[in-house]
């Protein structure tokens, strides 16, 4: 089945990629600079812009890979909570753009 939304096709079921199609290194790295890593990191709050929101983050500096036997060993992914209170300690509202920026600075603030 599939859904349309603003002229572009969304498949309901999908296949994953084949591992094997993929040259996977220990980390990410940035090519220019071995010395840099890339971080992904993403947000979401379910519903967003409505009442009783729950907010979340993640991040991600190492992608999942198999190893010699073929088994699947996942990367280093972290994901958590929106806190209720900001720095301020002043309640704040969940919402997507503030999970954002948080997602950053829990990866700025962790040593991988």
């Amino acid at each position: 089945m599939m859904y349309r939304a603003a002229g572009r096709v969304y498949p309901e079921l999908f296949d994953p990629p084949n591992p094997a199609s993929f040259d996977y290194e220990h980390r990410y790295i940035r090519k220019p600079n071995t010395r840099e890593i890339l971080i992904y990191t993403d947000r979401a709050c379910s519903r967003n812009g409505q009442c009783y929101l729950r907010g979340g983050c993640s991040f991600l500096y190492q992608p999942s890979v198999f190893n010699e036997e073929g088994a699947l060993t996942h990367g280093v992914t972290v994901s958590f909570s929106l806190e209720a209170c900001g720095p301020t300690g002043v309640l704040n509202q969940h919402t997507s753009n503030r999970a954002e920026p948080r997602a950053v600075i829990a990866a700025l603030q962790s040593r991988g």
